[in-house]
């Protein structure tokens, strides 16, 4: 890579690491740094700062998978075609960066092909959490049924779940299936007591591998504690309203997982309120691990060396429009997510245009290639979801900025 000078004399590039942290379900609307009145994101706001705050970002789809086959072919849902957990992605990404001399590294939760480029990559690094044994889930698949039939009546309901259990053989799928129930009925009862999902650690493991590596570094996570259902390690307290009793909990519970996937319509004032505080707790967690990495970068030294870009797949909403959760409906919360980026000129620098989540593709490549430009954006930014039983489109166009 690089330019030739007047001799044909290759130039080298001066290759930065590139770290990209993407949050699963993360709403711009609740982050402060975007104007929320709670103070969810102190370390976001503290980087936001100090290099470039991207302030209409929008999400190319309402879920992961498509979003990040977005990611990883700078394509939109119409031309890449990824549209369900059955696709399989093609990570040209980092093939790009690995051509470029890139040593490349995933921790994130997702597979589905996504996984296949990379020097070193995690799929399933919540088994114990969310798995006993690795490979697929009766309970997920539950969920898909729950969704199909979403808008059918309770027997059909039943009906088809029935179906599901006799026609999966797998007996991995029962085994995790049967503890991931016990996971989300008896075990996150326990109330303002949940574990991390992983965030801590991996971001952990992300500033060890950028501080240790001897050669340019690309290292992508999905970040999933902002994914329902809410269960914060810390700051739920800070959030909650002080009579909140037991009860109310246990219900906030099922409602973030069950109705968040359904995006069902009927809370309360009071119920909303809850989720909402679980959910600003769930970020400022996020928040502070991140912190932490940024951190340590800095200390390091390393953090010059790098650039540093912390986004969302989708955001979530909570009563938004009627609107529960990232499935079902268009809403601003679930299309608008936080897009902030560290530079190694740190320089600060908002931006003010939209730019879309497929942009990070040709964003990062340029990055490898030696361009430290900011993404420039541009006067709309598109939402396309292939949803339960119809296609929408989200055109984010002629809104003034």
């Amino acid at each position: 890579m690089g330019s030739v000078d007047k001799d044909g004399v290759q130039i080298p590039v001066l290759m930065k690491n590139i770290v990209l942290l993407v949050l699963d379900a993360a709403s711009a609307a609740h982050c402060s740094c975007y104007g929320y009145d709670r103070q969810t994101t102190p370390n976001l706001d503290r980087i936001a700062s100090q290099g470039t705050l991207y302030e209409n970002a929008i999400a190319n789809s309402l879920w992961t998978l498509p979003a990040h086959a977005s990611l990883a072919t700078g394509e939109y849902l119409h031309e890449h075609r990824k549209l369900d957990w059955d696709a399989t992605i093609d990570n040209k990404l980092v093939r790009e960066l690995r051509d470029a001399g890139y040593r490349t590294v995933g921790l994130p939760a997702i597979g589905h092909g996504f996984e296949q480029p990379f020097d070193k990559y995690s799929i399933d690094p919540f088994a114990g959490r969310e798995r006993l044994v690795s490979g697929p889930s009766l309970y997920d698949d539950f969920i898909e049924v729950h969704n199909r039939l979403a808008k059918s009546s309770a027997y059909r309901r039943w009906s088809g779940y029935i179906k599901q259990a006799l026609t999966t053989h797998d007996p991995r799928s029962h085994i995790n299936g049967a503890y991931k129930f016990y996971n989300r009925k008896i075990r996150d009862k326990k109330l303002l007591r949940w574990k991390d999902f992983g965030t801590n650690k991996r971001t952990n493991k992300i500033a060890e591998k950028v501080i240790e590596s001897n050669d340019p570094i690309f290292v992508f996570s999905n970040l999933v504690e902002t994914h329902f259902p809410y269960k914060p390690v810390r700051y739920a307290q800070e959030f909650l309203p002080d009579d909140t009793t037991r009860d109310e909990l246990r219900w906030a519970i099922d409602a973030s997982f069950l109705d968040g996937t359904l995006c069902s319509e009927g809370f309360t004032d009071r119920q909303e309120e809850i989720l909402t505080a679980l959910y600003d707790a769930e970020i400022k967690y996020v928040d502070e691990c991140i912190g932490k990495l940024y951190n340590k970068l800095s200390d390091s030294g390393v953090l010059e060396e790098t650039v540093l870009i912390i986004t969302a797949d989708h955001g979530d909403t909570i009563g938004g429009g009627g609107v529960y959760g990232h499935r079902g409906e268009m809403h601003p919360e679930i299309t608008e997510i936080p897009m902030i980026a560290h530079y190694p000129d740190s320089k600060n620098k908002n931006i003010n245009k939209y730019v879309e989540f497929k942009d990070l593709y040709e964003h990062i490549v340029s990055i490898s290639n030696g361009n430290i430009e900011r993404l420039s954006g541009s006067t709309y930014g598109i939402t396309e979801y292939y949803g339960l039983d119809t296609q929408h489109v989200n055109l984010f166009a002629n809104r003034k900025l």
